[in-house]
């Protein structure tokens, strides 16, 4: 029986590679070695032995839960395919890409970095027009200088750029040692980016109007979990059943993230979420994922979906709402993060979203809400905040009948089906009234209450009325 290869057949290219198969499949000598032993890959390359190479501790990303989001091994394939079918990349830097993407892996980088590594130095042989090994210190400034002045990019984008130029000409001139002078005066640094202004955030009544433009339960419960946890979308997508706990007052969400492991609390999501269990195709099974495909295929049951699926969802769900923002979910974590800053203490915060003690982060977003500066200043001029709070939007409904805790975009009560919007109750109010109206005048004609009467005998429905 034959086994699945590691990777994709286009990394397979990269000469590091082969499938794993049976004596009986391959006779062929076939070397099996971990991908960070590079004497060893490096004596059987030059022996021209096929290699199986163990991948390193993430090389497949996965996450705590066990599944693989990022399909990094796919990732890799098509950034190899890009560049093998890139034109405007000469042959000479298109060997050198390669033979470096074979030694950080054979390093023990993931596909994912790699795919990065690939990306980058396919876009910088580009710009920069001739031969890596021809550069000259002089070239490679001005490369990074336009790169620098692009409007386009974000810092963190120059800065993985300069990272991998960096780390690149130190295996191409340097013996993978030392940098070479042509690129030793590049010390890359990460500015801190513009952060998000108030408008470019999504309001508490938007993250429901996406909410009530979903039409799927299980749409609709991602977005309002998404937003009141305020998780990273890889770690809202790793959820398991069994990472779900429900009680009196909500739900307990077990997330994993990159900080490791926390517990999250939902309280105006939980009825919501609730809904959407109910009709999960998997529901008593702890293992399958929270968020499954929408798809009755069985195979799209076992995995969530990916990172993209959710982009598309989500752009399309803001087209049809007319929420005119760029919308991605990472944008839900930084609006929830502003949001609570005004209401929960840095160390509250940090415990909240996952970040690590000596993250600035919590401290970032409270400043940016300008809560501590307002107090100061209102009591530096003997004046004192007499504005009530403004109370959040989304919210768990009570019902005024039974009092069940219902969905913040639920209409009518789960228990008892009283309506819950005051507006709705008063429609309904004044259509009883509008019908009662009618129903008197109507009676007040001889005929038709003769009619009616006769109607009700016919029915027997007499009794009911005496």
């Amino acid at each position: 029986m034959k086994r699945r290869g590691l990777v994709p057949a286009q990394v397979q290219t990269l000469g590091l590679v082969t499938k794993f198969a049976s004596k009986a499949d391959n006779p062929a000598p076939c070397i099996h070695i971990r991908s960070g032993c590079v004497p060893i890959l490096y004596v059987c390359t030059k022996l021209g032995m096929n290699l199986n190479i163990r991948p390193p501790a993430g090389v497949k990303r996965m996450n705590g839960n066990g599944f693989d989001l990022y399909n990094y091994p796919k990732r890799l394939e098509q950034s190899l395919g890009n560049l093998n079918k890139d034109t405007s990349i000469c042959e000479e830097n298109r060997q050198a890409i390669l033979n470096f993407s074979k030694i950080r892996l054979a390093k023990g980088s993931g596909h994912g970095r790699v795919a990065k590594v690939v990306y980058c130095l396919r876009f910088l042989s580009r710009w920069l027009k001739k031969p890596f090994v021809e550069a000259t210190r002089n070239d490679l400034i001005i490369l990074v200088g336009e790169l620098e002045s692009n409007p386009k990019y974000a810092e963190h984008t120059k800065y993985d750029y300069k990272i991998v130029l960096k780390m690149f000409y130190k295996w191409l001139k340097g013996d993978d040692e030392v940098f070479p002078k042509e690129i030793s005066w590049l010390t890359p640094k990460l500015k801190n980016e513009n952060h998000k202004l108030p408008e470019e955030l999504l309001s508490e009544e938007e993250v429901l109007k996406l909410a009530n433009t979903a039409e799927h339960p299980r749409d609709k419960a991602f977005i309002l979990v998404l937003y009141e946890t305020g998780c990273r979308i890889g770690e809202i997508l790793s959820l398991r059943m069994k990472n779900v706990q429900f009680d009196q007052y909500g739900a307990i969400l077990r997330v994993t993230g990159k900080t490791g492991d926390r517990r999250v609390r939902i309280i105006s999501s939980s009825s919501t979420l609730a809904s959407w269990i109910n009709i999960h195709p998997k529901a008593n099974n702890g293992d399958s994922p929270l968020w499954t495909s929408r798809a009755n295929n069985r195979k799209y049951l076992e995995k969530p979906p990916d990172h993209r699926s959710i982009y598309v969802l989500l752009k399309g769900l803001a087209k049809k709402a007319g929420i005119n923002k760029r919308i991605y979910p990472h944008l839900f974590r930084h609006s929830r993060a502003t949001a609570l800053a005004g209401k929960l203490t840095e160390f509250q915060l940090k415990d909240y979203f996952g970040w690590v003690p000596g993250s600035d982060m919590a401290s970032v977003y409270v400043h940016l809400s300008g809560r501590d500066v307002d107090n100061a200043l209102l009591k530096l001029h003997g004046l004192e905040t007499t504005e009530e709070k403004k109370e959040d939007t989304i919210k768990v409904r009570s019902c005024p009948k039974c009092k069940e805790h219902n969905s913040p975009i639920s209409r009518f009560c789960t228990k008892c089906g009283m309506p819950l919007d005051e507006v709705l109750v008063a429609k309904m109010e004044n259509e009883r009234k509008i019908s009662d109206e009618l129903m008197n005048k109507l009676m007040e004609n001889k005929k038709f209450k003769a009619v009616m009467m006769e109607t009700i005998v016919e029915m027997g429905l007499e009794k009911s009325i005496s």
